[in-house]
């Protein structure tokens, strides 16, 4: 082989060369293209998808300002009560305060549903002899200084002297749950 014919050979193996590398970037370039395509439409679904969600998001938003605002003036009085432990010193409070003959006081915490802000209820019941008018009043600053809180069983009856009445009070005392705050957030 001569000079001519080696330098011929030569070129034709650079040219195939160049050939087959010119082919595999041209794959390579296409299947980046497939994939970035992919990905653009990965993206505009998903950017679709996000304002779907704040648009619900808005629309529930509207639709609950009303509850979330009166749940925000009633939460103070909620997180009155933490614990069973609250409750019970609060509700023990208001009948020292009344001046109540108590003959008996009983409390007990009731569980809940422990995804609510109420994760548990104390329960206390009461029996006491007072006076009428006493028993009413007492009742009545119940309600103002715990307005959370319901009368779950009231019975009423005679007395052993004059204007005495026997009250049997089961109150329910709603215990704000402390994990409620960290959901929130």
């Amino acid at each position: 082989m001569n000079a001519k014919a080696m330098a011929c050979v030569f070129l034709g193996i650079l040219i195939g060369g160049a050939c087959y590398g010119t082919l595999t970037v041209h794959k390579k370039l296409a299947a980046m293209k497939e994939e970035e395509s992919k990905a653009k439409s990965a993206y505009e679904d998903a950017e679709s998808a996000r304002k779907n969600a704040e648009s619900k998001l808005a629309n529930m938003r509207r639709d609950t300002q009303g509850k979330r605002d009166y749940l925000k003036e009633w939460l103070p009085y909620l997180q009155e009560t933490k614990s069973a432990g609250d409750g019970e010193r609060l509700m023990v409070a208001r009948v020292r305060e009344s001046g109540l003959t108590a003959l008996s006081e009983s409390y007990r915490s009731m569980g809940g549903n422990k995804n609510n802000a109420i994760s548990n209820i104390l329960q206390g019941k009461l029996v006491f002899v007072a006076d009428y008018a006493k028993t009413m009043d007492w009742l009545g600053k119940i309600e103002t200084s715990l307005p959370a809180s319901r009368v779950a069983s009231f019975k009423v009856s005679k007395g052993s002297s004059g204007n005495d009445i026997r009250t049997e009070l089961v109150i329910d005392v709603p215990m704000y749950a402390a994990n409620a705050d960290a959901a929130k957030k």
